[in-house]
């Protein structure tokens, strides 16, 4: 019986499967080149599959956690009946979701994939136009109220029942985080 995926989509064919796993055997040399850049989460912390098969497609890389391929284009590619294929397939995969970006193959080094690959790790900002002067607020990642787990109750010496704070919040602790930045930035 063939299992389900978590994902609920199909596996991909058997076929494309073998073929990807014979691409990875015999890479081009821009590819090569490019694997050894970002194998092992070499650029950006960034963990890169190769020669993977999206919706029945094999591309030369791929970032699942930015949803993202990346493919090196040689002189092949530089064909009219190529690049239309090339094209459609980038357009298809978008409309799935996917970002595609593309890199010819004498454009491959570290600088060059750092540069490309940057703006899709920024964390987005956060929203302007709450406090003023480009101060960093900080604020308590939680508040105690009676009740919750942070109050313990504890018998005292007269048999009286006493309710008290398990542990205060101080500027500094671990229960303090940094807000935003006015303006822009993300501090933490």
């Amino acid at each position: 019986m063939r299992r389900e995926r978590i994902d609920r989509r199909d596996y991909a064919d058997a076929a494309k499967l073998d073929a990807a796993r014979r691409m990875r055997g015999n890479p081009t040399a821009a590819e090569r080149q490019a694997w050894t850049l970002l194998r092992n989460r070499g650029i950006l912390g960034l963990k890169f599959r190769r020669q993977h098969v999206l919706h029945g497609f094999i591309v030369d890389l791929y970032c699942a956690q930015l949803r993202l391929v990346l493919e090196l284009d040689g002189p092949p590619h530089r064909r009219l009946d190529q690049s239309g294929y090339d094209d459609a397939r980038s357009q298809l995969l978008r409309a799935n979701g996917y970002r595609v970006l593309r890199l010819r193959n004498e454009q491959v080094s570290r600088q060059q994939l750092e540069q490309l690959l940057r703006p899709y790790t920024a964390p987005p900002p956060l929203p302007t136009g709450r406090g003023g002067g480009g101060e960093v607020r900080t604020r308590r990642s939680h508040s105690h109220r009676e009740g919750s787990a942070h109050y313990r109750q504890e018998e005292g010496a007269g048999g009286e029942v006493r309710t008290r704070r398990t542990h205060s919040h101080r500027e500094g602790s671990e229960h303090y985080r940094q807000g935003e930045r006015v303006g822009g930035e993300v501090q933490r």
